[in-house]
């Protein structure tokens, strides 16, 4: 019981100390009372200054004061720590936990383990046994064939990679 209460709460004290930035899907979390606030996009690179540090999110890469630090994904959580006098600022990735599900013709579909509500993904067999149909919100994205993955993201983007 004591864990549980606790953390909740941790979880409530991470959005209190945190202002949220957004990039493309990646939600960025930087502490709150930081001077030098900035963000804006460059081609197609966000910069975003959180006090002397500069994070940069490119194509997924995310980079913090020109050193890479890791990829990040649609749905991901990228977390700013700040520097202090003992140690360098350092960022902190929370990814989406996926579920796989594997159907009868050996493709995969990947789905986030906690979709939002208003997601609703479904897969339908046809008549040739090779091939299934993939619904998201009703409507037909697709045609899935033996051996092929689905990946389905937190806001709603699929991605049907072919198996040749």
């Amino acid at each position: 019981m004591f864990a549980l209460c606790s953390e909740g709460k941790a979880q409530d004290d991470i959005t209190k100390k945190y202002v949220k930035d957004n990039s493309r899907g990646v939600l960025i979390l930087r502490p709150q009372g930081l001077q030098g606030y900035g963000q804006y996009y460059r081609n197609d690179t966000l910069f975003l200054h959180a006090g002397k540090d500069l994070i940069k999110e490119c194509n997924g890469n995310v980079y913090l004061n020109d050193r890479f630090f890791g990829s990040a994904f649609e749905g991901d959580t990228v977390i700013l720590h700040k520097a202090t006098f003992f140690r360098k600022a350092k960022l902190e990735f929370r990814r989406v936990e996926y579920v796989a599900k594997r159907l009868p013709n050996g493709s995969v579909y990947f789905i986030p383990k906690n979709p939002p509500p208003q997601m609703e993904f479904q897969v339908h067999k046809t008549e040739d046994e090779n091939k299934f149909k993939i619904y998201l919100n009703g409507v037909d994205r697709g045609d899935v064939f033996a051996n092929d993955t689905v990946i389905l993201r937190p806001r709603g983007t699929l991605t049907i990679k072919r198996h040749e």
